[in-house]
């Protein structure tokens, strides 16, 4: 190491300074928390399924339904 200007001092200091070190989870505030307080990977939750079309499926077909019987009724 020495012959190419790498001396271990440098190495070491180099491996342990603060800027090496901003990937741990626990000392670095994350935006959106990838990382546990151990640096495991934190698994996204699931999204919900929106139910919005399936509301006004239903809705639209009760509206039908009842436009039917009372046009039957009417009969």
């Amino acid at each position: 190491l020495d012959s190419v200007g790498e001396g271990f001092d440098s190495l070491v200091k180099t491996a342990t300074t603060s800027e090496q070190q901003t990937v741990n989870s626990g000392t670095t505030a994350q935006t959106v928390k990838q990382a546990d307080n151990h640096g495991n990977k934190v698994t996204p939750t699931a999204q919900t399924k929106d139910n919005t079309l399936l509301y006004a499926s239903i809705g639209l077909g009760t509206l039908f339904g009842f436009g039917l019987l009372f046009v039957l009724a009417k009969k």
